[in-house]
């Protein structure tokens, strides 16, 4: 359960770097 949560917020967190860089 919190590993799931703990990928889902380190996936936004780089959608979001991303979103940024671009």
């Amino acid at each position: 359960m919190f590993s799931m949560l703990s990928f889902i917020l380190m996936i936004s967190s780089l959608g979001c770097f991303n979103c940024v860089d671009s």
